[in-house]
């Protein structure tokens, strides 16, 4: 976007030249475009019922202003709202008792009657837009839920069903929403982005995608300017101004522009503020004209008293109606008919003090909506008209309408179906025909196939019978040979059981063999090793005895001869002992006679002892016969 160039503005000389009652012409003539060349706060483009109330103003006096209040059944804080001739269709938003809710109402403006309709959303929403298309149909987009997060789905009013259905679309922005609607585009703005979005009016399809210099905290207000090739006017805290067919525009400062002020268009010119503050926070007491052909900021109308956030609406004689708000910080119930003249009139106060309200208008009424009241959300509707409100059959009339044209939809559809169903059942049929024929085919062929295989198989069946007997005849002999078989293995199974048993007594008999085998080897064993014993004291004691022998041998030699004594007579020797010579007094040794056999001495090599030892076998320490005895006691 580019900045426009600082100068003097145009209709700010004009003005200033202008005297006053020239300048209340001038207003009025700009009020009366506002009212016939631009749409309500929601961007309505000019409808028949608007010509019809610019033609009826140069030919009547409309009277006094009339004012009402009424209940609004489901009407609460931000409800999406559209027109559709002189009927309002709201939805949505916020209740006393809930955040967001799925209620649908429907006002008539001519008479202020208010009906509730059984159709309602399927998912809560508040702060979400309600588009009317070209063609006809109703769509509720993005808002919130009742938990307060973004959504971004779509919903579309079923006709037929006569209820809200999600529609297969998926809006490019999410959230809290506003909208202004051309002849060519739904052009959508969120809270928190710096997008603009482009919507086709018809399908709802993405077009395109303006980006603001920054990201405001609410949704902008966007402005429709009927005539001015598409024109789109973004307030709020980045202000812009762009064409809406080539994307191209002008953003100036928000400091030239009142902040919390209400805004309306007038026809393709510009726009006019009410109320507001300025950049340095002072309250502004006079409405403001911002040409967009100069972008110069021009006071003019009488003096206000400081309100923000009130709701603006051109009245059908060119006046504005200036309601609600917030005046120095508390929320007002106070109306105002404001003359840009010069003139103010002070109304009856709203049924409610609130903000946040929502402005519908046919051209000749207009419906102050719902908003934000001290106590939550506002159910009240405020209704201004220069005509009495009458009730009217126009709701029933409109319910027999809305029931005909269902009846004629579902008839044409009931049609359609019953002509699609025969379409469908024709090309089925032909489709069965053709699939007959062509199974009908394929038996032929199946049949003739089958002949072929009945006659090969009647072949088969002969040479098979053949070789059925030759096989009978085999399975006789092989009868025959198998009870032979039996025979014999009957036979064989007496043996095997006799066999078996003698295997049973061999096995008793070596198991009580190896038994013995096993307790003469523990008796070798241990006979073995008492041997052994004996055999180590046997060689001990001849140690012993060949150690005495060499002693005694020792002795002996260490001996001297004996000196015979002088008068000693020679005892005689005893029986059986025999004088030595040169030993005569001592008695000789026995011997063992030489016919005896010397005993032999286990593990002794030698067959008969020595002359040594043979002294120990008759009289000494170590005999042989205690020996043997006790040899043969340690063998025992």
């Amino acid at each position: 976007m580019q900045t426009p160039r600082s100068g003097a503005s145009r209709l700010m000389a004009q003005l200033s030249a202008l005297a006053a009652p020239r300048l209340v012409g001038l207003v009025g003539v700009v009020g009366v475009l506002g009212l016939v060349g631009c749409g309500s706060s929601q961007g309505r483009s000019s409808g028949p019922g608007e010509e019809a109330a610019a033609a009826a103003l140069s030919t009547r006096s409309l009277g006094a202003l009339a004012q009402e209040t009424r209940a609004l059944p489901g009407a609460a804080q931000g409800p999406a709202a559209a027109n559709a001739g002189s009927f309002v269709l709201l939805c949505g938003g916020a209740s006393p008792q809930e955040s967001a809710t799925i209620h649908v109402t429907e006002l008539e403006l001519s008479s202020g009657q208010t009906r509730p309709r059984p159709d309602a959303l399927v998912i809560p929403r508040s702060g979400h837009i309600l588009h009317l298309t070209p063609a006809g149909e109703w769509f509720a987009l993005g808002g919130v839920d009742a938990a307060g997060r973004p959504l971004d789905s779509v919903e579309r009013y079923d006709a037929l069903g006569a209820r809200w259905v999600l529609a297969p679309l998926t809006l490019p922005l999410a959230g809290r929403l506003t909208s202004a609607r051309s002849d060519r585009f739904l052009v959508v703005a969120a809270g928190g982005s710096a997008r603009v979005e482009f919507l086709d009016a018809l399908s709802l399809a993405p077009s395109g995608t303006l980006f603001l210099e920054g990201t405001p905290r609410e949704a902008p207000p966007l402005l429709h300017l009927a005539g001015r090739n598409e024109a789109i006017f973004v307030g709020g805290d980045f202000p812009c101004f762009f064409d809406a067919v080539t994307r191209d525009g002008y953003s100036f400062p928000a400091s030239w522009l009142p902040l919390g002020a209400a805004v309306l268009p007038v026809g393709d010119l510009g726009v006019l503020f009410f109320g507001g503050r300025d950049a340095e926070g002072r309250a502004l007491t006079q409405a403001h004209y911002f040409e967009l052909g100069t972008f110069e900021l021009v006071p003019l109308g009488p003096q206000l008293p400081p309100i923000e956030g009130a709701a603006a609406a051109w009245l059908a004689d060119g006046s504005v109606l200036l309601a609600g708000g917030s005046w120095e910080g508390r929320l007002s119930e106070r109306a105002l008919r404001i003359d840009l003249g010069g003139q103010i009139q002070t109304l009856e106060p709203l049924g409610e003090a609130r903000d946040s309200i929502r402005v519908v208008s046919d051209g000749l009424r207009v419906a102050l909506v719902g908003g934000r009241a001290e106590a939550g959300p506002s159910a009240l509707v405020d209704l201004f008209g220069f005509s009495e409100l009458a009730p009217t059959q126009a709701f029933a009339e409109a319910a027999a309408r809305r029931q005909q044209t269902i009846e004629t939809i579902r008839s044409t559809e009931e049609v359609r179906a019953a002509r699609e169903a025969a379409e469908a059942g024709e090309q089925e049929l032909i489709r069965e025909v053709a699939l007959t024929q062509g199974r009908l085919d394929q038996a032929a062929g199946e049949r003739d196939r089958l002949r072929r295989e009945l006659q090969e198989a009647e072949v088969s069946r002969l040479r098979v019978e053949s070789q059925v007997a030759s096989l009978a005849g085999q399975a006789q002999a092989l009868t025959r040979a198998i009870q032979r078989l039996d025979q014999a293995s009957a036979q064989d199974r007496a043996r095997a059981s006799q066999l078996q048993r003698e295997q049973a007594l061999v096995a008793q008999d070596l198991a009580a063999a190896q038994a013995e085998q096993a307790r003469q080897s523990a008796r070798a064993t241990s006979l073995s090793g008492q041997l052994g014993q004996a055999q180590s004291e046997v060689a001990a004691q001849q140690q012993a005895i060949t150690d005495l022998e060499a002693e005694s041998a020792r002795r002996a030699a260490a001996q001297p001869a004996p000196t015979p004594v002088v008068g000693v007579p020679v005892s005689t020797p005893p029986a059986g002992v025999a004088a030595q010579p040169g030993n005569s007094g001592l008695p000789a040794p026995v011997r063992m006679p030489t016919s005896a056999p010397a005993p032999t001495r286990p593990g002794n090599a030698s067959p008969a002892p020595t002359p040594n030892a043979q002294l120990f076998q008759a009289g000494g320490v170590y005999s042989w016969a205690s020996v043997l005895a006790r040899l043969n006691g340690a063998a025992q």
